[in-house]
């Protein structure tokens, strides 16, 4: 039987497939303010610390002032909430592991670096929200992954909803890149890669994932036992 009694998801990249929409909120922004487009591939790499780090990271080097990221950041804002899931995807599999580490009793909850009124949005419109006792994305009073704080908080929340103490060591943390294995650590949680997502299986590995899935349904004998 597993030890497991939680399980904390990363968002993108490891539930839903995000690129297009993210790509198309940071050209829009990019557009406007008249710099050179990235694609979806090179998103893949500069997504995974927040928007704003996005905004930051897509920006020419020349112009990555407060100033310009501001403004960048203002406009993939609202692009992205007004457009927040045209081509977003729950990844394969994944609908049919919630519905059973949900089943089995497991508290679930999401933690990412997007903004955190988008992470609600988004879970609601693909109907994941059900699953999940609580969801945080990127909070004021919390720094950004792979600061443990915002994980921690998670843990203390889920394991007053639970009634007793659930221990980091009873948490299965799964992410698809080396900044959510370092969360995991950093929080004593176990660590699971997944390789669907954006970031490479190397990545994964040299920031100190415990073990490596390759599709969705494989959680799900780590997870149960």
């Amino acid at each position: 039987m597993s030890n497991f009694q939680a399980v904390i998801f990363d968002l993108d990249g490891t539930l839903i497939n995000s690129v297009p929409d993210i790509a198309n909120a940071c050209n829009a922004a990019l557009a406007q303010r008249k710099h050179p487009l990235h694609n979806y591939e090179e998103y893949k790499q500069l997504i995974g610390k927040g928007l704003r780090n996005l905004c930051e990271r897509a920006l020419p080097l020349d112009q990555q002032n407060e100033e310009e990221i501001e403004a960048c950041h203002a406009i993939l804002m609202d692009y992205y909430l007004a457009h927040p899931c045209d081509a977003t995807q729950v990844y394969e599999g994944i609908e049919q592991v919630l519905e059973k580490l949900h089943a089995a009793g497991l508290k679930l909850a999401i933690l990412s670096n997007k903004a955190d009124i988008l992470t609600s949005i988004i879970i609601e419109k693909l109907g994941l929200s059900k699953y999940f006792s609580l969801a945080s994305g990127l909070r004021k009073e919390f720094p950004r992954k792979p600061d443990p704080t915002s994980a921690l908080w998670i843990l203390s929340e889920l394991s007053r909803e639970a009634g007793q103490e659930i221990l980091p060591e009873q948490v299965l943390y799964i992410g698809d890149s080396g900044v959510d294995m370092q969360t995991a650590n950093n929080s004593g949680f176990y660590a699971l890669g997944v390789t669907w997502g954006f970031r490479s299986e190397e990545e994964i590995r040299q920031n100190g994932a415990k073990q490596v899935v390759h599709q969705a349904l494989d959680i799900l004998p780590i997870a149960l036992g």
